[in-house]
């Protein structure tokens, strides 16, 4: 067969393009059949027409279970997301879970979750004086057992960060670790739950306490890196305690057991930063 042969693709049959043709172990697939395939999936070229066939079969049958799909928590403000249905069970992680067809996870599913605190160094002119200057990405890393594939990482933040003592540092950071905390720690017995989801209520980690706890990275000398403290935007308004004694945020309503000796929280759900 020519380079220039006419190829079609071994799982839809239609005439791949000139620039569409996608390796498959033993056969080749269209571009459009490879958009399909989900995003954490990345061992195309090692795996067979029949099984990129049934992870096709696969998808349709979630992009179906997606339309009952009803999260009951979000966790996250900006880029990818972590959704949760606590009565089904289930989560997927996403921008728009309907219009990417979110792969569906059942949260027994998970056996670690950890997360990572990229450190980029750089440096940059300004009023002809050379600075050095930290930026910082916050990814998260979730090993499950899939059929299809094995880890979900995703980052937290859309845009990088700059300070290391900022709000943006800050909310980033607490986002990570109650996700983890949520997931129960940096290891899950597979078939049972996190403790987290058998009281939701339970499991939230202090920002600025256990920095790195059950696996995140910590950044080398992170006392000596320049950054200021940026009070702009913050609500000020108290939490509310209700009478069953859970902290309210004032922004957005959600509930959750409040920490003692903390004077500044940022809420799990919407990020806002309060003051008690």
């Amino acid at each position: 067969m020519g380079l220039f042969d006419k190829k079609y693709c071994d799982i839809c049959n239609e005439k791949i393009g000139l620039l569409g043709n996608r390796k498959a172990e033993d056969g080749n697939i269209c571009k459009d059949c490879n958009k399909k395939l989900s995003p954490w999936f990345d061992e195309r070229k090692r795996t067979t027409v029949a099984q990129l066939a049934e992870q096709l079969a696969y998808r349709a049958e979630n992009e179906e279970r997606l339309k009952s799909f009803s999260p009951t928590r979000i966790i996250g403000t900006e880029g990818q997301r972590l959704f949760i249905d606590e009565s089904s069970g289930l989560f997927c992680v996403a921008r728009d879970y309907k219009r990417e067809n979110a792969d569906l996870i059942q949260l027994s599913q998970v056996i670690a979750c950890n997360y990572e605190i990229k450190e980029t160094e750089h440096e940059r002119t300004r009023n002809e004086r050379r600075e050095i200057i930290y930026e910082y990405d916050f990814y998260i890393n979730l090993n499950v057992r899939s059929p299809w594939f094995d880890e979900i990482r995703y980052r937290v933040n859309n845009t990088t960060v700059e300070h290391l003592n900022s709000l943006e540092y800050r909310r980033a950071l607490h986002e990570c670790q109650t996700i983890q905390s949520l997931f129960g720690g940096s290891q899950l017995g597979y078939g049972s739950p996190g403790p987290a989801f058998a009281n939701p209520q339970q499991g939230f980690v202090n920002p600025g306490q256990g920095y790195g706890q059950f696996g995140g990275t910590m950044p080398g000398n992170v006392n000596s890196r320049p950054g200021t403290v940026n009070p702009q935007g913050m609500n000020m308004d108290a939490p509310i305690i209700s009478a069953t004694g859970l902290f309210s945020c004032p922004a957005c309503g959600h509930e959750e057991m409040p920490e003692p000796n903390v004077s500044l929280r940022f809420c799990p759900a919407c990020g806002t930063a309060i003051h008690s």
